[in-house]
């Protein structure tokens, strides 16, 4: 059996080896179409993966900035608590802390100013509190508490 198409051709018998291409067989430029159909869907494949690994990364990496902007505020909130605890009479505000740093944007000081006032942050909020107070940045964070003292 003669293959019309004489780039699909097996090298020892000269015959159309299209359905066993991996039996030392020759196709050229992808004439078969079946390890046309094959590659093609391999490539198809791969493209759609990275497609996907790429949408998964950027989704990944704008929830991860998005909770770590979450945990600032909380933090930042978390502190008013610690220096207020830790130096009675201090009257701190986290207010007073985002008013002497030029680099927090409105749009944090009112995920701060949310996460103060809604309730449902309160346990969120005291959990941070305590780890602050039990570990040795409790010391450390009476450096930060100046920034919270009113002005």
């Amino acid at each position: 059996m003669y293959s019309a198409d004489p780039d699909i051709v097996d090298v020892e018998t000269g015959t159309n080896t299209c359905l066993l291409p991996t039996l030392g067989c020759v196709v050229h430029r992808n004439k078969c179409p079946i390890t046309k159909g094959i590659m093609m869907s391999s490539t198809r494949i791969f493209r759609v993966s990275l497609c996907l690994a790429g949408f998964a990364f950027t989704g990944n990496s704008l929830a991860n900035q998005q909770e770590e902007e979450h945990q600032w505020s909380v933090t930042m909130v978390a502190m008013e608590q610690v220096c207020n605890k830790t130096n009675p009479g201090l009257n701190g505000d986290v207010e007073n802390a985002m008013a002497s740093d030029p680099k927090i944007d409105e749009a944090k000081k009112s995920q701060v100013r949310k996460i103060k006032s809604d309730p449902s942050y309160k346990l969120e909020v005291a959990s941070i509190t305590s780890t602050i107070l039990k570990s040795p940045l409790a010391a450390m964070a009476q450096d930060m508490c100046k920034e919270y003292a009113p002005k």
